[in-house]
């Protein structure tokens, strides 16, 4: 499965942790109705952080910022090394992020699709429980790289309905380069918004450095049979844990808005019917997020274009811990 895959999936599937619903000023994890608007490609000295304060100056590094909900929160995505090294940042000018989300971000689960892609044991999962600043996540390492997730409290507790000091970011990152010049512990504790200083000094650095790249759309995806042909109707290749495996059947697809439309689909064989929805992050993206529920089993996911062949794909995983994955497009017999 190719670096670019993986990018895109990573992108596409954090926002999933800003599309949620509301309780006073804290945001959930789970929950839909986010309207997220990419701003494409930022420069070091534009970001909201002091991210690339931590790391090698470079004119490889691809970018992309968006918001949700007119600014409610931010969200920053950073990736180098073709792919293979990334830092996604997601952040609450105004509000925080509910204990529900801190407690994901505490997860191992969460964490074991990073350990699995660089070769990290479990067993090196470290915990960090912090009360002042706030930071709660793990963060592990073997010999020649580093991934973590936290949460952390940035700005200085407001007089907000609600306000208990919980964090307001999430980060997560992994990477075996050297271009993160501190290590993944040391990470958690110096990564803040960027002052005046920092982004004067980063200003200066990247002068002659040519401008950064937005970070490219996936090309690789793990189907190779499929195609899309617009006259005909679309078809879905599902894999939903126990429920079906590599079925494939008509998807209905209902537009009710500019970036969002409904899904339906029946996989008579297997007797799982399926309805849900799925929304663009923009009118010129590819990728977005999705929710279905197949019989009594609910989940939400990213989803990405594969070029040239123009099919969908998606991914995700249940409460559960059921594995899933879907294609759109049309399949060889």
């Amino acid at each position: 499965m190719g670096n670019r895959y993986f990018s895109a999936i990573s992108v596409a599937g954090l926002i999933l942790l800003l599309a949620g619903c509301s309780k006073d000023n804290a945001l959930d994890i789970q929950g839909n109705g986010a309207v997220v608007k990419t701003e494409g490609a930022f420069q070091p000295q534009d970001s909201n952080f002091n991210t690339f304060s931590l790391l090698t100056p470079s004119p490889t590094y691809r970018t992309e910022k968006m918001d949700r909900d007119s600014g409610r929160s931010w969200m920053e995505f950073i990736q180098w090394d073709h792919g293979k090294s990334y830092i996604s940042v997601q952040y609450i000018p105004v509000g925080w992020f509910s204990i529900e989300s801190e407690n994901q971000v505490m997860s191992e689960k969460r964490l074991s699709r990073a350990l699995t892609r660089f070769k990290i044991p479990q067993d090196a999962i470290r915990k960090i429980d912090q009360p002042d600043p706030r930071i709660k996540g793990l963060i592990a390492s073997n010999e020649n790289c580093s991934v973590g997730q936290f949460a952390k409290r940035l700005k200085e507790r407001t007089y907000l309905k609600g306000e208990e000091g919980l964090s307001d970011v999430i980060v997560d990152f992994g990477t075996c380069s050297d271009n993160l010049v501190i290590s993944g512990e040391e990470f958690t504790q110096r990564f803040n918004l960027m002052t005046p200083s920092e982004k004067s000094s980063l200003a200066g650095t990247y002068k002659d450095i040519r401008p950064l790249a937005v970070i490219k759309n996936a090309t690789q995806s793990p189907v190779t049979n499929a195609t899309s042909d617009p006259t005909r109707p679309p078809q879905i290749m599902m894999s939903w844990g126990g429920l079906t495996k590599n079925a494939v059947t008509t998807l209905t697809r209902k537009k009710t808005g500019t970036l969002s439309e409904d899904w339906t689909a029946t996989f008579e064989e297997s007797a799982v019917s399926c309805s849900g929805n799925s929304q663009f992050l923009s009118p010129e993206s590819e990728y977005g997020i999705w929710t279905l529920k197949c019989n009594d089993q609910q989940a939400s996911g990213p989803w990405f274009v594969k070029n040239p062949e123009k099919v969908i794909f998606g991914e995700s995983v249940t409460k559960k811990g059921d594995s899933i994955k879907f294609i759109i497009g049309h399949f060889k017999q």
